[in-house]
């Protein structure tokens, strides 16, 4: 008879599953062994604990209960009929830190962005790997000239949960089981802030995701998403012709008031156009074209009021 050393592999320490069967490698006169042939026990645990041995020589492993490390398990294989015919081998197997493989991306999907205005950033986590991951940490830093409104999760696999944590502008999300192949997409809503210069604020944001886990690839545990904040800008042309370009008298970044009141008018004064809370959706509708005036009060947030004038050139062809 012929004991045969087994090499079962490596396999993660949380794992509780099949690890192989001892007799698959084993002779008995020169022939593979048949189980009802055979007795095996093992001398040696080598400190492992909640092995499972089936009569047929295949072993598994209760999961959770053994640190990581390599095991080298003794036992003594003997002839049924033929008890003193018999033969030792070691069933090698390692058991490894869960690795995990964690992504993160994060955009703004290239929009424009003016003081005031309220946008969106996609922050999108996967666990491509094949292990799952606990304690899960995503931390998105918002850069200056940005204030947090809230996160909205858009798409997640089902049973997710994540907790919600927000300091000042880090705004830390935790999923305490994020399991093989999941992913989740986290909508965060902001507001630009004002500038306060006649020149655009880049924004840097950075977005990192961590775990409980050894990450078998950190490349792509951190994204930067780089935009900027433009400043009020008021048009001083118009081309209302159906194209999608200039239709409307649109002021870059109105959301920085609170409120505003407008009134346009010709060259004769007469008021051609009025409205409080203007949506910039002026078009010289049923006007002719030629240049126009404006007048807009607006309130900012501290309750300071503001005075615009100025012209707008109306093109029709």
């Amino acid at each position: 008879i012929d004991a045969i050393d087994d090499d079962m592999g490596d396999y993660p320490v949380d794992y509780g599953g099949i690890l192989g069967n001892l007799l698959s490698n084993d002779l008995l006169d020169n022939k593979p062994v048949v189980y009802t042939d055979v007795n095996f026990e093992f001398t040696e645990l080598d400190g492992i604990v909640g092995l499972l041995i089936n009569e047929d020589g295949e072993l598994s492993l209760i999961p959770g209960l053994n640190e990581p490390g390599e095991y080298r398990l003794k036992y003594t294989l003997r002839e049924a009929l033929n008890p003193t015919n018999s033969d030792e081998a070691f069933v090698i197997f390692k058991l490894v830190e869960n690795d995990v493989d964690l992504k993160v991306t994060k955009t703004s999907n290239g929009i424009e962005i003016y003081e005031g205005d309220e946008f969106e950033y996609d922050i999108n986590v996967s666990n491509i790997g094949e292990t799952d991951a606990t304690n899960v940490i995503i931390v998105d830093d918002l850069p200056n000239g940005l204030s947090y409104i809230r996160t909205t999760i858009a798409e997640s696999n089902p049973g997710i949960e994540v907790d919600i944590t927000v300091n000042g502008t880090k705004i830390t999300y935790t999923i305490a089981l994020f399991p093989a192949g999941a992913s989740i997409l986290l909508k965060v809503k902001v507001r630009a802030n004002e500038v306060n210069s006649d020149k655009a604020l880049q924004i840097t944001n950075i977005v990192r995701v961590s775990t409980d886990q050894e990450d078998t690839n950190m490349d792509d545990n951190e994204d930067t998403d780089v935009n900027q904040i433009n400043p009020f800008f008021i048009p001083t042309v118009i081309t209302p012709n159906g194209d999608g370009l200039n239709d409307r008298f649109e002021i870059k970044g109105l959301g920085k008031f609170e409120t505003n009141d407008i009134v346009i008018f010709n060259r004769n004064g007469d008021h051609v156009f009025e409205r409080k809370n203007y949506q910039n959706d002026w078009s010289a509708e049923g006007l002719v074209a030629g240049t126009y005036f404006f007048v807009m009060k607006s309130t900012d947030r501290q309750g300071k009021l503001h005075e615009f004038k100025g012209w707008i050139q109306v093109i029709k062809r």
